[in-house]
């Protein structure tokens, strides 16, 4: 029964929306050396692997170790997993091209485990446009990976867990038990809460953004994950309608870039 009196930006969607414009000015042949610096130019955010990335960079390290060198703590973290949509949604039923330019952003600041998190839900994001049911959507998306993905065994855990408790609480605490992490960002953990509320949401959007927030850790990047697959499976349709009109009609982006207040329609269709 919450909502903000004002609704705040929030880095998850500012990077991607700036990966747009690099696409739209240079093209779809893109490179991780070229996203680093539209990065550098557009973005200010430079916090924790953020940071760590524009230090690199700063000190000539490029990408693809610019995400590994000197990042211990934050390699496996959610920061790149989060920028997953973009790519799934300029490569709708192509899992294969979403992969692509998913490894090509998430080595910026992040290693293997992140990158093999963020190319599965790009994946998952371009798949979305062609599926019916959250069952099926992960199904396939477990089957396009090569088997060594870690996304592939935190899917089948996380659905292993809902099946066997199916009690929001009980599957959380068995999650909490497996991939609890000091680090509240950690993908693993995430990932696993992501797909816990899609599964246990049942499709019902509201429920399904209850489950992630409630669940704590990195919250705003799984209700974001969770509500972007639910929104790309069904469309408009599936939002609810008193939540639509609290959102308003125009992204809200702290990064100065000509998208920053765009309609959403006109952004939608942009990125189409």
């Amino acid at each position: 029964g919450l909502w903000p009196d004002k609704l705040w930006p929030n880095d998850d969607l500012d990077i991607q929306v700036v990966y747009l414009e690099a696409l739209q000015e240079l093209g779809l042949d893109l490179n991780s050396r070229e996203l680093a610096e539209f990065w550098r130019r557009r973005c200010f955010y430079n916090c924790c692997e953020y940071g760590v990335f524009i230090d690199n960079l700063e000190h000539g390290i490029q990408p693809p170790l610019s995400g590994r060198w000197n990042n211990d703590w934050f390699q496996a973290s959610e920061g790149c997993p989060i920028r997953s949509e973009i790519w799934g949604c300029i490569s709708p039923g192509n899992p294969a091209l979403a992969q692509q330019y998913a490894a090509l952003d998430g080595c910026l600041d992040h290693a293997d485990y992140s990158i093999g998190i963020e190319k599965f839900l790009s994946a998952a994001a371009a798949l979305s446009f062609f599926e019916e049911s959250i069952q099926d959507l992960l199904a396939k998306t477990c089957a396009v990976m090569p088997p060594d993905n870690p996304a592939v065994a935190i899917c089948q855990a996380a659905q292993e867990i809902c099946a066997a408790s199916p009690e929001p609480y009980t599957a959380w605490l068995q999650i909490v038990r497996r991939y609890g992490h000091r680090d509240s960002t950690r993908a693993a953990i995430n990932t696993a809460f992501a797909i816990m509320a899609l599964i246990l949401g049942r499709g019902d959007f509201k429920e399904t953004m209850r489950l992630c927030v409630q669940a704590g850790w990195d919250c705003d990047c799984t209700a974001a994950t969770a509500g972007a697959l639910l929104g790309l499976l069904g469309g408009t349709a599936a939002l609810p309608r008193d939540w639509l009109e609290k959102l308003g009609r125009t992204l809200v982006c702290a990064v100065e870039i000509k998208h920053q207040f765009q309609p959403i329609a006109e952004f939608a269709a942009e990125t189409c």
